[in-house]
């Protein structure tokens, strides 16, 4: 029998969770034998002397198992786990992590709802939009409103914006199902044979809650700017209209603008360092978070093209504030994975609704009143997204 395979980078479920992940070693009870690395960017794996590690689980000795870091995370917390919590890092696994993410966010806002602490969606309710179209709640929530485009999910905003079928299974039933899945799929991962997980999945629960309990921010969106957000939506997805680009007044120049209407800070006091920091972290997350999250699948062609235009420019200095209303939608979400204290998060949060705030007032300047019509050659090959 073939030895396993050393997925180097992987992913792995901890409690119901999958995160990024790298192996460090392999056990192979059939050898008794631990494979390693020597570094991450060394050739082949070697083998070490054959004796059963002092720190592999018992229950783990007579299994296929994996050394893992967990990607972010102390090394406190790196572990031995059984084949079947390590998934290949492909675009499938990829999208599962992403709805798993997604339902545990959902059974977390409902349970903060229900005790009357504050949940990451900045409205709540229905609107229409221009037409009289009913325009989905997540649009304006913040649920993942916009297709996954980079790891390859196309997911139909005008119908199921947030790209999870409805009646989604439990957490824990989307997970087996995707480990078994997995075993007869990714190769990569192990050599084949089919184990049971050999855990306590109560004690990895109650680990998780350190994920579930993160502090989040909620954020305020002024009245003026709800109404943009569902012009946006109707425009793009009912009208098939886009955004020209580049914009005349884009995401960097509109930061320019509102750094200057809020007066002279001065350099080398906290409050300019902080100012400064919230500035640039807001450019950067567009620049990170457009291509990925921010996109309606419509949009997916305009983008191609305009980075193949501009290669060198980052999408701050090509789009314009109507994407960047987009982020701030998205900004609970994005907050809720990060480790920031609630002290720190606090003061985030007085920064962005004070941008929201100074967006709202100068709606006119800001925004667009009207999209660009397509032609039916861009509308023939968008529909291939």
């Amino acid at each position: 029998m073939a030895p396993p395979s050393f997925p180097h980078k992987c992913l792995a479920f901890h409690g119901p969770m999958l995160y990024e992940a790298k192996t460090i070693k392999i056990w192979d009870p059939e050898e008794q034998t631990v494979r390693t690395k020597s570094s991450e960017t060394s050739g082949e794996p070697y083998f070490t002397k054959d004796e059963i590690p002092s720190d592999l689980p018992p229950e783990l000795e007579t299994k296929v198992a994996y050394y893992i870091h967990y990607k972010g995370w102390k090394s406190t917390w790196d572990e031995w786990v059984s084949d079947d919590r390590v998934l290949a890092w492909n675009e499938e696994n990829l999208r599962t992590q992403k709805e798993l993410k997604t339902i545990a966010l959902a059974a977390a806002n409902k349970r903060r709802q229900g005790t009357g602490s504050v949940a990451i969606s900045v409205v709540s309710g229905s609107h229409n939009g221009p037409n009289g179209s009913s325009v989905p709640d997540n649009v304006i929530n913040g649920d993942s409103a916009h297709d996954n485009s980079a790891n390859g999910h196309h997911g139909d905003c005008d119908d199921d914006p947030d790209g999870i079928t409805r009646g989604s299974p439990s957490v824990d039933h989307v997970a087996g199902t995707k480990r078994r899945e997995s075993s007869h799929k990714d190769e990569v991962v192990h050599s084949g044979r089919t184990t049971k997980r050999g855990r306590n999945l109560d004690l990895d629960l109650e680990k998780e809650e350190d994920y579930i309990r993160k502090p989040e921010v909620s954020l305020t969106v002024p009245d003026p700017l709800k109404s943009v957000l569902v012009d946006d939506w109707e425009y793009i997805t009912k009208e098939h209209q886009v955004v020209p680009l580049p914009r005349e007044i884009t995401v960097a120049d509109m930061l320019d603008m509102y750094r200057k209407s809020v007066g002279k800070k001065k350099p080398g006091t906290a409050e300019y360092d902080i100012f400064e920091e919230v500035l640039a972290g807001v450019k950067l997350y567009f620049d990170r978070a457009l291509g990925n999250i921010l996109l309606y699948r419509f949009e997916r062609q305009q983008y191609l093209s305009i980075k193949q235009k501009y290669p060198d420019k980052p999408a701050s200095e090509i789009y314009g504030p109507e994407h960047l209303l987009r982020l701030f939608v998205s900004f609970p979400a994005l907050i809720a994975q990060t480790n920031m204290d609630q002290q720190s998060i606090g003061v985030l949060r007085e920064h962005l609704q004070d941008l929201l705030r100074y967006m709202a007032d100068h709606k006119k300047k800001l925004f667009l009143k009207d999209y660009k019509n397509t032609s039916p050659q861009y509308e023939a090959i968008s529909r291939s997204f």
